[in-house]
């Protein structure tokens, strides 16, 4: 039986499914999504152009979510940017349409949330959908990254996967919290603005946490809020896509975020660790890796213009802590070395370097 709450007094929460031919995915998410044990709760799925029918047969079967439809593939920034501008909720919850929730992860995100007004995003614990033993590549237990932009998560580092065993059950703050299933308080989105849809996808996610950081708010892990991702289903026809977009959106969000000088200070060493990717990869024969790692260089370099606008929002009008505040929750060196030379594997290994 479920618990009895009062509704008038819980905050509203808006629940934003973001869809692209999703049909294969949205009863499992949905029949989840509706038995979620919190009463004050709007369900929205954001479509983003489907051809495969699935938002007629949302409207059909799920009568109780609302639809928006944007006509066309706006990517995951964009898309979610027009959820959350027509959500009504006191809080947003990005999830993604791959996803089975457990009965009480929206209730534990917002106790939590609830408890500090400085808290601007929680993010549940991500597990795998196929075996729920192992965390999920896409956030784990919580997001960091190094101090060169590059991300990890507390049971995932690079292509490393941890099983859960109670390594990670405590509620802590973080960096990132995953654009898979991330709970956002809609005052801090006005104080640092929305998604950058610049980044189509990838990294958005990690870019508007940095931002919170900036303007004085946390980001938590929730342990005792749960779902389970199936994972990959975005890209996995469209590797080498993933790859440019996540090489080009790492260096907009260090170009945009970081200060004057620490940025100085990052981005030698930081274009050296791309020239050893590049090197890599031309004697693996892996030209296709290569390019778009120039491509991505070249876009950033032609934008560069608009990205330096970007930059001066946040360094004038959003900043109001200081890089030493924010470089608590970043690896003090590079994940890349420990990784590949010292054979660290486990989030674990890399804590004492935060």
């Amino acid at each position: 039986m479920k618990a009895s709450y009062d509704k008038t007094q819980l905050p509203l929460v808006s629940v934003l499914i973001l869809n692209v031919n999703g049909l294969s995915h949205l009863d499992t998410c949905l029949k989840s999504v509706m038995m979620t044990n919190y009463p004050n709760l709007e369900v929205v799925l954001v479509d983003n152009g489907s051809t495969d029918r699935s938002v007629d047969y949302v409207a059909k079967n799920y009568p109780n979510v609302k639809i928006i439809t944007n006509g066309k593939n706006l990517g995951f920034a964009a898309g979610n940017n027009v959820g959350i501008k027509k959500a009504k909720g006191d809080y947003v919850i990005l999830l993604n349409n791959d996803t089975e929730v457990d009965p009480n992860w929206v209730k534990e995100m917002v106790h939590v949330a609830e408890s500090d007004p400085l808290i601007a995003a929680c993010q549940p614990k991500i597990l795998n959908f196929y075996d729920r033993t192992k965390f999920e590549y896409a956030g784990g237990a919580g997001g960091f990254i190094d101090m060169y932009g590059y991300p990890l998560a507390r049971g995932r580092v690079f292509e490393y996967v941890e099983r859960d065993h109670g390594q990670y059950d405590d509620s802590s703050d973080i960096f990132w919290a995953s654009g898979t299933a991330m709970l956002i308080r809609r005052s801090a989105l006005n104080r640092t603005g929305l998604l950058d849809e610049s980044f189509f996808i990838y990294h958005e996610e990690t870019d508007l946490c940095w931002r919170f950081h900036l303007s004085g708010y946390r980001v938590v892990f929730v342990p005792s809020a749960k779902i389970f991702h199936k994972g990959g289903a975005t890209f996995k026809r469209k590797p080498y896509a993933s790859w440019y977009l996540l090489h080009r959106n790492d260096f907009i969000m260090l170009l945009k975020n970081y200060s004057t000088a620490n940025l100085a200070k990052i981005f030698i060493p930081r274009i050296s660790l791309e020239f050893v990717a590049v090197c890599k990869f031309a004697l693996e024969r892996d030209i296709n890796r290569v390019w778009v790692i120039i491509q991505a260089v070249f876009w950033v370099l032609k934008n560069l213009r608009n990205i330096l606008k970007e930059r001066s929002k946040v360094q004038t009008v959003i900043r109001t802590a200081t890089d030493g505040h924010v470089r608590k929750f970043m690896i003090k060196k590079s994940i890349s070395i420990l990784f590949h030379v010292k054979k660290f594997k486990t989030f674990q290994d890399f804590e004492g370097y935060l």
